[in-house]
């Protein structure tokens, strides 16, 4: 795992829709469709990192989320996943991507559902072509997510009037407690979850946790649309799947590849919610052959 020191010099701030987020752009800049990562909550890009060295040959563009990571964390701000989804179309279209392959994990693939839906109702509304859909462990049937304590702590009521206060001893408790109960065979180590606090504390972002899960409740609030957008769109999809998730079991898996048969799917046993970080050479190796397959298929 690459240090924070290391993963911050890989990267740049960008200006996006007058904020800056900060973006990590590696590999060939000739690469025509490269792969776009988009992460989950309360973590950042920095859980790619893993990926990177198995994906070298690619172009790989993965930013911190508005609110999340090295970007800004505006205070106070009403965070929405669909002004993630344009941030993340107006960075594609400011980095002149054509074609994309999208990754994502937790609620990225939230944030995938939504430039799903926008690209089935209108070309326009996304300014790529979508090349392939990657997904890993993410709550995409909104009735299947079982949250954890802390999760629906935050979400309630009162954790969104005393998440901001917690003390930082109380706080990095909980997530240390959070992430060793969400993983699988691999416990994280020390050093892991120190740098995911320093991200999360970066520019007072402890504060912003019981506000960005606000999604959980954009997720009721669209799940219809959503969920028909990952299950009726036409574009290569492969889902690689921790089956020791206690958030988001195998079971949303089967069902998805229920209704939608032609998902290609990835059981990684004994893994919990963070596949790029519990196997990481596994999941890097079924990105890039996918990738690959997804490509040959367009050009013939």
């Amino acid at each position: 795992m690459q240090s924070l020191a290391e993963w911050e010099s890989l990267g740049t701030r960008r200006k996006v829709r007058n904020r800056k987020l900060f973006v990590v752009d590696a590999g060939p800049r000739d690469d025509p469709a490269p792969l776009l990562f988009i992460h989950g909550y309360p973590t950042s890009a920095w859980d790619f990192a893993p990926l990177l060295p198995a994906l070298a040959g690619r172009r790989v563009i993965a930013p911190d989320l508005l609110g999340f990571g090295l970007s800004d964390k505006p205070w106070p701000h009403s965070y929405s996943l669909l002004e993630q989804a344009d941030l993340v179309a107006a960075l594609a279209q400011g980095l002149h991507l054509g074609r994309v392959h999208l990754v994502a994990h937790d609620m990225g693939d939230t944030v995938v559902q939504e430039l799903l839906a926008r690209r089935l109702e209108s070309e326009s509304l996304v300014p790529f072509a979508i090349a392939s859909v990657t997904l890993l462990n993410g709550g995409v049937l909104v009735e299947r997510s079982r949250p954890i304590l802390a999760q629906r702590f935050l979400r309630s009521p009162l954790g969104r009037s005393l998440g901001p206060l917690l003390p930082e001893r109380i706080a990095r408790a909980a997530l240390d407690r959070s992430l060793r109960r969400i993983a699988g065979r691999r416990t994280p180590p020390v050093e892991e979850l120190d740098a995911q606090w320093a991200l999360i504390e970066r520019a007072g972002g402890r504060r912003l946790l019981a506000h960005l899960i606000g999604y959980m409740n954009e997720r009721e609030l669209h799940r219809n649309r959503w969920r028909r957008a990952l299950t009726t769109h036409p574009w290569p999809m492969q889902l690689i799947w921790g089956d020791r998730d206690p958030i988001n079991p195998w079971s949303v898996v089967e069902e998805i590849a229920a209704a939608r048969p032609a998902t290609e799917t990835v059981r990684l046993d004994g893994v919990g919610h963070y596949p790029q970080l519990e196997a990481p050479a596994e999941v890097a190796a079924r990105i890039a052959a996918f990738v690959e397959r997804s490509e040959r298929s367009a050009a013939g």
